[in-house]
């Protein structure tokens, strides 16, 4: 029977709202990376909606309490100096912030001695950062009603009628105005300075 084990490392959390230094739990057995939702929103961290949901297991194969998982959030995970983006799906998992399973350890493969709980200091730091979009934008986007969107249009309308209005104006007055006849001595300069103008 294959034994999963654990341990706590330091992770370094870096968004657009805050910063924060936490242990992070690299778990052998989890088959993702995961996130606690407070933890998620304390950050400042948006989620985006998985396209399933998907079911998580207990050790003993039975379903999760926290029931399926419907969220995820992109991070930008740098460990010994390369960056990844990885996935980390939202649920509960319990007193932990911050799960790193199976992708990210098959990705940078550290040193760990599971006998001591001690990973080679040569894959710190570990630092996440936020992706785009953030969950500011996704509200900001949410606010523009229906209604709101119509009274934009009807002001960007009546902008384009008054520049409109105020061209016809201008070309109108224009055509009234009887171009001045140039004194003989001086259509010769005229000519010269037209000619200069339109190269």
């Amino acid at each position: 029977m294959t034994r999963f084990r654990s341990l706590r490392i330091p992770v370094s959390i870096r968004t657009s709202y805050s910063m924060a230094d936490i242990k992070g739990l690299v778990d052998s057995g989890a088959t993702d990376n995961f996130i606690r939702p407070a933890f998620a929103k304390r950050m400042g961290l948006g989620l985006q909606t998985l396209e399933r949901p998907k079911k998580i297991w207990n050790i003993d194969n039975t379903e999760n309490q926290a029931g399926s998982i419907t969220h995820f959030i992109d991070l930008d995970v740098q460990t010994k100096g390369n960056h990844r983006t990885m996935r980390f799906l939202v649920t509960n998992i319990g007193d932990e912030d911050l799960v790193l399973g199976y992708p990210w350890l098959a990705t940078y493969e550290p040193t760990i001695s599971w006998t001591h709980a001690t990973i080679h200091e040569d894959i710190l730091p570990i630092i996440l950062r936020s992706i785009n979009p953030t969950e500011e934008q996704t509200t900001i986007a949410a606010v523009v009603t229906e209604e709101s969107k119509e009274q934009i249009i009807e002001e960007l309308e009546e902008e384009c009628q008054l520049r409109t209005t105020a061209t016809e104006l201008a070309i109108a007055a224009k055509k009234d105005i009887t171009p001045t006849a140039i004194p003989a001595p001086y259509q010769r300069f005229a000519k010269l300075f037209s000619e200069e103008a339109s190269h």
